[in-house]
């Protein structure tokens, strides 16, 4: 029985081998028939098809890193991308990404530049965000003021934008 299984096992890779060879021969086969720039246009929808298949597999590994908790760290794990002319902002934390109007994004700064201690300022934020974008919280997973990527997102802030009166 032990066989069976092994045997069942093998044909599928064996009749998708086979497909696989029947469909050369038969693109072999049609190649004959098909003038210069046909061969051309083959040539550039297989490089897109081999191309975007690359893709595929860069993506679906950089998905399956993200579900497996291998999450960015660090700094590179946080970032602020201005829209043009700085008329709005995202911010990314991860793999979540907000859109901040420039008020909401002033707001914000002005927060992160409060007086106080780190916490104390991290308690500001965190209210503030609380009232003014709670779903800035939940999407960013952020249940408390002692979030680490709250405190770096707080530091990146006062680091590159000013506090405007």
């Amino acid at each position: 029985m032990a066989k069976k299984i092994t045997e069942s096992k093998k044909e599928p890779v064996k009749k998708e081998q086979s497909k696989k060879v029947k469909l050369e021969n038969e693109l072999k086969s049609l190649l004959k028939e098909i003038d210069e720039s046909g061969l051309t246009f083959l040539i550039d929808q297989a490089n897109i098809i081999i191309h975007n298949t690359k893709v595929d597999k860069i993506n679906k590994s950089k998905t399956d890193a993200v579900k497996g908790g291998k999450k960015g760290k660090g700094e590179d794990a946080i970032e602020i991308i201005p829209g043009e002319k700085n008329s709005n902002f995202i911010i990314r934390i991860e793999t979540a990404r907000k859109f901040f109007s420039l008020e909401d994004f002033r707001g914000l700064v002005r927060v992160c530049h409060a007086e106080g201690t780190p916490v104390e300022r991290a308690s500001k934020v965190y209210n503030w965000l609380l009232k003014e974008r709670k779903d800035f919280l939940i999407d960013n997973n952020m249940k408390d003021s002692k979030n680490e990527n709250l405190k770096k997102l707080i530091e990146m802030i006062k680091s590159k934008y000013k506090a405007k009166s």
